[in-house]
């Protein structure tokens, strides 16, 4: 096996790699040469027999070949906030360079789960949303709305792990915000009938449990669209959660058909509330004004100077303080010219050409979903 290959063999499992080795590998050798083994996803057991490729495995390093598709993925963020209206990303399994999610825009704000399986990524045009934690499998965020704040929780559930460890950390999360109302995206990996799986799991009947322990909405439809696809295999394991019944009301839920290089669709998910949004003026200061500023300040002395000998109480000082800001920014008004701040929502990466493609492959997909037999496998395989 040649090690020019794949990047996705970083998230191919240990022992699952062991098995493909010892039984697989000798079956698909019988109607394959090694050389076309084209790529394996995260289990090591999904193949497209193209030729001139070749595969890797966990901990081995790979020189060039396919990119991932989460790296590719985490690319089209910004193309598609800049056609929808999108403050907020919630990821899972994002590919992560160098500690940071890669493909996304420098002047973009970034969290990440301690074991960089979770992350939030928010536009730079919203207002600065406050921290709050990073455990293993989650990392969360605040942001201020009309009607409170709201907390946004990126969760990630390991199919090789038990639930309850990162289950744990949410729900200590959801009662450290108290009555906060909160927003959940996560990638849960447990099949339950309650979000379009045909049939209930060990893993299901227990995220099942959390959900009403929690006193948590699904926003998920049950007879939406697969949230998860492949050319052999499709799944519902990505929920969109709600703590709040005026939040669960105003909120919507929709699985877009956009492309997104990854096996997961995009969720777009809209809360139904207006978010506050401050704008601060700023004034341009190196090109003089700094006497005219002076001149009209001096005006605004006697009176803040009075006021500041009758304050006798916090209450007044408050009062007093407030008086002063406004003073200054009354002075700066007439001192200074604004600035203006431009903010460009081109994306300059995405060609003509680009969108060419996204097109025909987006056709190619539809006709993969509406063929069957030998025709929908000879789609599948030109989608993958």
């Amino acid at each position: 096996m040649v090690k020019v290959i794949s990047g996705e063999s970083n998230y191919v499992d240990d022992n699952d790699s062991e098995n493909w080795i010892t039984e697989t590998l000798s079956k698909i050798l019988k109607d394959y040469k090694p050389e076309n083994i084209f790529n394996a996803d995260k289990t090591a057991l999904f193949f497209q027999c193209l030729p001139q490729k070749t595969i890797a495995f966990k901990k081995e390093k790979c020189f060039g070949g396919k990119q991932t598709k989460s790296k590719v993925a985490t690319a089209h963020p910004e193309k598609l906030a800049s056609e929808i209206n999108i403050n907020h990303f919630l990821v899972e399994e994002p590919y992560v360079k160098g500690g940071k999610i890669a493909g996304v825009p420098r002047k973009w704000h970034q969290w990440l789960s301690s074991s960089k399986k979770a992350g939030i990524i928010s536009l730079s045009s919203t207002n600065n949303p406050i921290f709050i934690c990073s455990r293993i499998n989650l990392t969360a965020i605040k942001i201020k709305t009309i009607s409170g704040p709201v907390n946004l929780i990126s969760a990630y559930f390991s199919p090789y792990a038990k639930l309850q460890d990162t289950a744990q950390d949410l729900a200590n999360l959801l009662t450290k915000i108290g009555p906060e109302q909160a927003l959940i995206g996560a990638d849960m990996n447990a099949p339950s009938t309650l979000w379009g799986y045909a049939n209930n799991s060990p893993r299901g009947n227990i995220m099942e449990d959390l959900i009403s322990g929690l006193n948590l909405h699904l926003l998920n439809e049950k007879n939406s669209k697969p949230t998860f696809q492949r050319r052999n295999a499709k799944g519902w394991p990505d929920l969109t959660l709600v703590k709040g019944v005026q939040l669960a009301r105003t909120a919507s839920w929709k699985v877009r058909d956009e492309l997104s290089s990854s096996d997961h669709k995009y969720i777009h998910t809209q809360l139904g509330i207006g978010v506050q949004n401050h704008t601060y003026t700023r004034f341009k200061t190196a090109y003089g004004g700094h006497r005219k500023f002076s001149m009209h300040f001096k005006k605004e002395i006697p009176q803040i100077q009075q006021q500041l000998l009758d304050c006798n109480t916090r209450e007044q000082l408050d009062e007093t303080t407030s008086f002063l800001q406004r003073a200054i920014f009354r002075c700066c008004q007439k001192a200074y010219k604004l600035k203006k701040v431009k903010q460009s929502t081109k994306v300059t990466w995405w060609t003509q050409e680009l969108d060419i493609k996204k097109k025909k492959m987006r056709a190619v997909q539809k006709r993969a979903n509406n063929t069957t037999g030998t025709e929908q496998t000879r789609y599948q395989l030109l989608f993958s």
